[in-house]
């Protein structure tokens, strides 16, 4: 059950690990066997994109659908603190039902559990890939 549309829908149990390659990155999409018909919308939706869109899209898709994301220390120094703001924007947007926060901070996310979804203003703020460019 989506708490925040009231739907009922099908999760898939999946994760991304992003690997240093010599000519940038790879990504790794893990999920089980069994998910394969759950996940495969997502992959065909990933195969869509090229170069930064497709950086962008990983990076959006990491922050909306999971809870634990590790960024090094020295990585997430090099984004700025408007990049950093955008990440962390996204990522409790996005993930309203953890519990962290004051009080005043969980019921706003009860408020907003109904409202739709709002674009992201800036995406090239959320690429996780490279942090000195936009």
């Amino acid at each position: 059950m989506n708490p925040r549309f009231g739907l009922i829908e099908n999760l898939v149990n999946w994760g991304l690990t992003i690997v240093p390659w010599n000519d940038g990155h790879r990504v790794i999409l893990h999920h089980f066997v069994e998910e394969e018909d759950i996940i495969e919308p997502m992959s065909q939706h990933l195969s869509g994109f090229q170069g930064k869109k497709l950086q962008r899209e990983i990076s959006y898709q990491m922050l909306k659908s999971f809870e634990n994301i590790v960024i090094g220390p020295r990585r997430w120094d090099q984004l700025g603190d408007r990049r950093r703001q955008a990440i962390i924007d996204v990522f409790t947007n996005e993930l309203p039902d953890i519990g962290f926060g004051s009080i005043d901070t969980v019921m706003k996310w009860e408020r907003d559990r109904g409202r739709p979804k709002t674009p992201i203003p800036n995406p090239n703020q959320i690429n996780l890939f490279n942090p000195k460019r936009r």
